[in-house]
């Protein structure tokens, strides 16, 4: 798209962008929201060439408290005048993604690039007055080759009237830095998350990962997705981590929805239970919605993965992998008839193979409805209704005493189970230094009355004094 009908088409692609992020905002101050995210690439999608990048990307002041709503930035940083005025029209504070684009100063003159800028994935925030709260350079690009690293780390913190207010970028959620860090410190309440996640089964669909991941920190996470079913995108949410509470949207056709639902300033606040009243709006759409398109996703490689065949006539199942031991026990309620249903132990203690290797510990329970061979499911859990349930699942895992664990539990047709009165996780704190024990339960041994479908029960480890550093590397699939 390097001619002029191109870069009109792409002009013209941003408008709509753009006006649909305003009825967005606008219906969310409609109903009383006093924050909108919008997902990464929503605006700025498919450039393809360092020369677009710089050609679409503006430069974003590096002072907080500017006032972007002004004659002055209508011309010379449109898409920022534009967030910054959706912000200031609504009264309500906006973040959003876009790319910040930076002279080179002689302080960074090593590095550089030949055209003497320096191109960001960067997440903007915004007050109820137009005024720039903060920006963030994603740390951990994900291929995005035509964009450049930040060349240090940024721990972006600002106080606002709804608490202690942090950001980051899509695949930075797979990092100890920014949000993980921040968290660990209590230096925030809330993680802004606006990404672009392609979803990856059993363990990282986004809805999924948010989840644990707000849980497994213990704070607040606003995350938007950009929504894109056919490459396996779906699923935002708002998530009170330190409560156990989620609301997500992950549905599988083309239509762009708004969730709003309330908060806890303070995540681990000791106050009295704090109901989400979540609600979800359609967002009208300025193009023809597709209505034959099909939800795709990939399935976790199984490299250095020890795999055990589940016995549903039994109780009781338990392996090991490189000092990691996962043990099983559950009833089953009802065995599938008509369906071959199986379900699977995936256990490891790995450095994650492919460009961005990462080390990550953890017991799964899955149901792999196509097994090509023992190290094979070409198709992780389904996305149908399963007609083998169980009474109880109790999953326990040996992990290193340094790991992160995040919990999850997923039903029948991919749908994040809610905590509530459904399952419970705890550590068990009986293991010594030497190793953590943690223990997810669904379900109860004492009540054999309800049954439960699920297709993925999982503690997922992350150990992230064990990652290789960091390098930005060509991913081969799609990119900004």
């Amino acid at each position: 798209m390097n001619t002029k009908a191109g870069q009109e088409t792409r002009k013209t692609d941003i408008e709509l962008n753009l006006q649909v992020f305003e009825s967005a905002a606008k219906l969310a101050k409609q109903n009383a929201a006093d924050i909108v995210v919008f997902p990464e690439n929503g605006i700025l999608f498919g450039l393809g060439t360092r020369e677009n990048v710089l050609k679409h990307g503006e430069f974003i002041p590096n002072e907080k408290g500017v006032s972007l709503c002004t004659d002055e930035y209508a011309t010379k940083t449109p898409i920022i005048h534009r967030l910054a005025c959706m912000a200031k029209t609504n009264r309500i504070l906006v973040a959003a993604n876009t790319i910040d684009v930076q002279n080179c100063s002689s302080s960074t003159k090593s590095k550089c690039p030949s055209d003497k800028k320096f191109a960001f994935n960067t997440a903007v925030l915004f007050d109820r007055n137009g005024h720039l709260l903060a920006k963030y350079h994603k740390m951990h690009p994900f291929g995005e080759m035509t964009l450049n690293v930040p060349l240090e780390d940024e721990l972006v913190v600002v106080d606002t009237e709804i608490g202690r207010l942090s950001l980051q970028v899509c695949f930075d959620m797979i990092y100890s830095k920014p949000g993980v860090y921040l968290a660990a410190q209590g230096q925030i309440d809330t993680m802004v998350f606006p990404t672009w996640w392609f979803d990856e089964l059993p363990l990282l669909a986004a809805s999924q990962f948010q989840m644990a991941w707000a849980f497994g920190n213990k704070i607040n996470l606003l995350a938007s997705n950009i929504h894109k079913v056919e490459v396996g995108s779906k699923g935002s949410g708002i998530y009170a981590g330190g409560q156990g509470q989620f609301e997500v949207v992950s549905a599988v056709d083309a239509k762009s929805r708004l969730l709003v639902a309330s908060l806890p300033v303070k995540p681990t606040s000791t106050a009295a239970h704090c109901p989400l009243n979540a609600v979800t709006h359609e967002v009208p759409q300025l193009v023809p919605i597709p209505s034959n398109i099909q939800y795709r996703y990939q399935s976790i490689n199984l490299t250095q993965t020890e795999v055990l065949k589940v016995d549903l006539t039994k109780s009781l199942a338990t392996k090991c992998s490189r000092g990691v031991c996962c043990t099983l026990n559950y009833q089953v309620a009802a065995p599938s008839t008509d369906t071959v249903e199986d379900f699977y132990l995936l256990v490891t203690n790995r450095t994650r193979p492919g460009a961005y290797p990462w080390t990550e510990e953890f017991c799964v329970l899955v149901h792999c409805p196509q097994l090509e061979n023992l190290k094979a499911c070409s198709l992780m859990t389904s996305n149908r209704p399963l007609s083998t349930t169980f009474s109880f699942v109790e999953m326990s895992g040996d992990f290193s005493p340094d790991a992160l664990i995040y919990p999850s539990v997923i039903g029948s047709e991919h749908k994040v189970l809610p905590k509530s009165d459904l399952w419970s996780y705890k550590e068990d704190k009986s293991t010594g230094k030497s190793k953590q024990k943690f223990v997810l339960s669904v379900g109860s041994k004492s009540s054999s009355e309800k049954a439960h479908a699920v297709s993925t029960i999982s503690l997922y480890g992350r150990v992230y004094s064990r990652d290789p550093p960091y390098e930005q590397r060509p991913t081969g699939g799609i990119e900004l």
